[in-house]
């Protein structure tokens, strides 16, 4: 499971991801014109692994949120306003 909160946000926001064992994780965020704007690796992510990031230097607008773990991808949007 992976929650994103809060979402809309003014750029800060939370990730959680609850996973049946620990596994790497990657992380990529990208505009609407598919150009990566920001992404975050982390090796070894444990069962139940809470992070926040700062993303404040984006302007506002839709950004597509591509998480990958051994387990699988996920996507989804990431809304900013400020």
């Amino acid at each position: 499971s992976v929650y994103i909160y809060p979402n809309p946000s003014n750029g800060i926001f939370t990730l959680e991801v609850f996973m049946q064992e620990a596994a790497p994780l990657e992380l990529n965020i990208s505009n609407l014109s598919n150009a990566e704007v920001f992404s975050f690796n982390d090796p070894i992510v444990t069962q139940h692994h809470v992070k926040k990031f700062d993303l404040n230097f984006l302007p506002d607008g839709i950004y597509l949120l591509s998480l990958t773990t051994a387990h699988g991808k996920t996507t989804g949007k990431l809304i900013i306003r400020k």
